[in-house]
């Protein structure tokens, strides 16, 4: 039989990390995935310089002879290393005269490469200063000539950077593996892959589709490259409140979780607020954490975590209001709100940004919360003394509203020597108030509002009062209806936190940075411990405190939930003089998701972002690890849309992205709404539902042409350093990131301003006028039942539960992971009768559900008459059944059809083994069996 293969993934190996690989062979399907084995040969960045092994350092130090006995070795050592354990090792350095180095420094040893040359070796837990990951690995110290191993070994190396001896062999054997596409070439890739050679750094992995749906091995791709090593390494050094910024694609969560990992013994947690983030990171900590005697960190949704601490304390609130809903159930059915933003040309965006990041997440330039001394609050004594604190410099009035007075910023450098008795107590009254945090201010008024500067709100101060009028309609709206947002949960929690203090946390990693308010940060700095640090100032004898656990990752590129976060202001969080410490940043700048062209496509356009807005400091331009195909802008004709939908909704993993709502309902009208439902793969999302998720093939339709009026201002050069535009970049930057390969724009507007310029510029985009299934490289896209599941684990993981169930059925694996996303999609729409109607018939011992915990959270939220409520209520509680003489045969047969669907026979199997569990239970305690 011939070989017929299909390819669904391209695997581009590379030094730094291994991509997923997946294949149709013969009528089964098979899933391929390369890691990097734990057991490591690592070599000292003195030996790679001192034998020129880079070729790199001018002349070559040793002979060629030596070269080549040296590169044969570290093939010897790694093959030995990969094919066996730490005692095949072991034996091989014996079998070479290796032992303890006499007269040298401790946890020193030699063996032998020939008669006349030593290795000196140790392994890696005598070295402090290696990666938690690294401290198994067996650690190549020196090379050396039987005479000068002793002086070569009198002291163990100081602290210097290391590389793995395999990343050394592929200096000289690297190759690349893309692009196969025939059965000819697959041949030639499979006779590869099984070579010793290649075996030697890669481990194969071989699963059919019933267990690659179990099983999570994506997640297993955790090697840090040598940049981020050095990241962590840094910090170890230097311990600093650190912000790590990277664009789309870079691995900022990855290195997040090797954080974590490398300070197993402190009292960790990692915060987000993306729940689906939240399984990933967790999910990429179990596979690099090997001490399970270790305390394990926290993960937590930031939301979740306020509620857990105040729900002793107030159970009155039940919903959540986030930006969607802040969208389509208060502006949208709000005429008044809704006749204020058009007048004024503002978006719900801009209104929920200002909201949102402003009006209720904002703080002093101090990050503290408390109203601004108000004149007109004053009686005449104090009048008296804000005056002559005025007059020495101590305080200023606010600009935009003379009545209101602020701390000037160094009035430590200020003499207060001249100051009488009440002045200074009134300084001091006014130090510690303006330095202190009241969570029960809940919002600026509307005259600190109005005074902010424009760099902080995106709003022009003329606009303010129609904005703040609008937020008294929101905050109305929240009060009537019982409802509370993200800053009012965080405010609760930080009240309660004064009252109740919990035990701080040693080290937090807090993922997406750039998505949160700043009153959400201020709650995480306060549960963050303080460490004693040297202080920077020779003249200060004690030792300052700081809070130098904290990690920030994220990326300014990528804001599209409305806050205003910036990147300087955090460093003033951290920052104390005296100790010397302020914010480190850091940055990652190669792209593991994208092809370089669309990398290319992305830093342009931060390019255009720094042209017409303004430069950010921190920002970097990035590279990718692969080339591909470039982004191709198709003619949007209403033939092309709906031939380009027509050929996409066969296959998995590809997206449509629209800006909002209107455009994705306009796209599934013009398409046909009942083609596009019977096709069971929705694929046309908002931005905001994507973020975070990559597609092989994305089509970003309209980004540009729905806010054709904003991009006018922006490339007229009316929005320079005006924060608010940037959004409109942000939202085009993040929709075409999410495309791993194949990137198509289409804009209805040709003639939008940016789009315009950069099809004009000809080599970041291809156009293309008619739809050809060539030219747009649909023929390279393939939809096996392989490639069904891993688009339907994808999207579960991403919380695109509809997409993710469909998926599962056309992968034809078990109907369990169907109904569990489902239960899941239910739960997303609030629709907790269905939730619980699936919840029943899933497998009580399904992984990716915790039944009982669902079942326990939903069944109180079931419609007071719900029959289903009776039948839920049973499986929670078995002892019942015989209470309420429930049929339930019967009650199953309402709801899952006759007894011979498999809905009926899960949901009864599910209901017989609680019954059984339960009946046990009672022997064992009433009978002792």
């Amino acid at each position: 039989m011939g070989l017929a293969y299909q390819v669904s993934t391209v695997l581009k190996l590379n030094p730094a990390r291994f991509r997923l690989f997946s294949a149709n062979i013969y009528s089964g399907n098979f899933i391929f995935m390369y890691i990097n084995l734990v057991m490591k040969i690592l070599v000292l960045e003195s030996v790679v310089r001192k034998t020129n092994l880079l070729g790199d350092y001018g002349k070559t130090p040793v002979s060629k002879e030596v070269l080549d006995r040296i590169f044969n070795e570290l093939e010897n050592l790694v093959k030995i290393s990969e094919e066996g354990d730490i005692q095949s090792l072991s034996s091989y350095l014996k079998m070479n005269n290796g032992k303890e180095l006499k007269g040298g420094a401790d946890h020193i040893w030699k063996y032998q490469l020939n008669d006349g040359d030593r290795i000196l070796y140790t392994w890696g837990k005598y070295l402090p200063y290696l990666r938690t990951e690294d401290k198994d690995a067996l650690v190549l110290l020196a090379y050396a000539t039987h005479d000068k191993q002793g002086l070569a070994g009198k002291n163990m190396p100081p602290k210097q950077k290391y590389v793995e001896a395999k990343e050394l062999l592929r200096t000289r054997t690297e190759f690349t593996v893309e692009d196969i596409k025939s059965p000819e070439d697959w041949e030639a890739f499979c006779e590869l892959i099984f070579e010793n050679s290649f075996q030697a750094n890669h481990a194969i992995y071989i699963a059919d589709s019933e267990t690659l749906a179990k099983t999570d091995i994506e997640y297993l791709d955790v090697e840090l490259t040598p940049k981020q090593g050095d990241i962590i390494d840094h910090y170890k050094d230097f311990p600093q409140p650190t912000l790590i910024l990277g664009g789309a694609g870079t691995g900022k969560t990855v290195l997040a979780v090797h954080f974590l990992n490398d300070y197993a013994s402190l009292r960790r947690a990692y915060f987000t607020q993306s729940n689906e983030l939240l399984n990933y990171a967790e999910k990429r900590y179990d596979a690099i954490s090997k001490d399970e005697n270790t305390i394990r960190p926290d993960f937590l949704n930031i939301n979740d975590f306020c509620r857990k601490l105040i729900d002793a304390e107030d159970l009155k609130y039940k919903d959540f209001v986030e930006t969607n809903r802040f969208v389509k159930d208060f502006v949208k059915r709000n005429q008044y709100v809704t006749d204020i933003l058009d007048k004024n040309n503002l978006t719900p965006i801009d209104l929920w940004t200002e909201i949102r990041g402003v009006i209720k997440g904002f703080t002093s330039e101090r990050w503290t919360r408390t109203k601004r001394f108000n004149q007109q609050e004053l009686n005449n004594a104090e009048i008296r003394n804000f005056k002559i604190l005025e007059k020495n410099g101590f305080i200023q009035r606010n600009e935009r509203n003379k009545q209101l007075f602020t701390l000037v910023t160094g009035y430590k450098k200020i003499d207060a020597s001249n100051l009488d008795e009440n002045a200074k107590k009134l300084l001091k009254e006014f130090i510690d108030y303006t330095h202190s945090f009241d969570p029960s201010i809940k919002e600026l008024d509307a005259e600190e509002y109005k005074s902010l500067d424009e760099e902080v709100s995106m709003v022009e101060t003329a606009k303010r009062d129609c904005i703040y009028k609008c937020y008294l309609k929101y905050k109305e709206w929240l009060e009537t209806n019982n409802l509370y947002d993200d800053n009012d949960l965080a405010l609760k929690a930080i009240a309660h936190l004064q009252k109740f203090p919990i035990d701080p946390y040693d080290f937090i990693v807090v993922d997406e940075i750039q998505d949160y308010t700043e009153i959400q940060i201020y709650l995480l700095y306060s549960i963050a411990k303080e460490f004693s640090v040297t202080p920077k100032k020779k003249q200060n004898n004690e030792n300052c405190k700081a809070k130098t656990g904290i990690v920030f990752v994220g990326d300014s590129k990528q804001i599209i939930n409305p806050t205003v976060f910036n990147e300087r202001k955090l460093n003033r969080l951290f920052f104390n003089d005296d100790a010397g410490i302020e914010l480190n940043v850091e940055h990652l700048d190669v792209n593991f998701r994208c092809k370089q062209e669309v990398v290319d496509l992305a830093n342009r356009i931060s390019e255009y972002r720094k042209k017409y807005i303004a430069a950010q400091k921190l920002d970097n331009k990035e590279t990718s690890i692969h080339n591909g195909e470039k982004p191709v802008a198709l003619l949007c004709t209403p033939n092309n849309v709906n031939l380009l939908i027509e050929g996409l909704i066969r296959f998995p993993n590809v997206a449509i992205l629209v800006p909002n709502e209107k455009n994705r309902q306009d796209l599934i009208e013009r398409f046909g709404r009942e083609k596009y439902e019977q096709a069971r793969n929705a694929f046309i999302y908002t931005v905001s539902e994507i973020k975070g998720m990559e597609y092989k093939y994305v089509v970003c339709y309209n980004m540009l042409t729905d806010y054709n009026e904003m991009w006018k201002i922006i490339t007229s050069g009316q929005a320079s350093k005006k924060t608010r535009y940037r959004y409109y970049f942000n939202l085009f930057y993040v929709s075409i990131t999410r495309a791993q390969e194949y990137l198509c724009i289409l804009e209805a507007n040709k003639e939008n301003s940016l789009f315009s310029a950069l099809e004009k510029e000809g080599k970041l985009l291809n156009s293309i006028t008619q739809f050809d299934t060539e030219n747009l490289f649909l023929n390279n896209l393939n939809n096996g039942e392989t490639d069904w599941l891993l688009d339907a684990k994808a999207n579960e993981d991403a919380g695109n539960y509809d997409r993710a169930a469909a998926s599962y059925q056309k992968a034809k694996v078990d109907i369990e992971n169907v109904w569990r996303c489902k239960a899941k999609a239910a739960e997303k729409n609030r629709d907790y009768d269905t939730c619980v109607k699936y919840l029943l018939v899933v497998e009580s011992s399904d992984l990716k559900i915790n039944k009982l915990d669902y079942l326990t959270k939903y069944v109180p939220e079931l419609t007071p008459d719900s029959p289903l409520k009776n039948l839920a209520d049973v499986y929670l509680h078995p002892e019942q059944f015989s209470q309420k003489h429930i049929h339930l045969d019967s009650s199953l047969e309402e709801f899952y059809g006759n007894s011979e669907t498999s809905e009926y026979r899960s949901a009864l199997n599910e209901f017989v083994k609680r019954i059984n569990l339960h009946m046990k239970s009672i022997l064992e305690k009433e009978v002792g069996i």
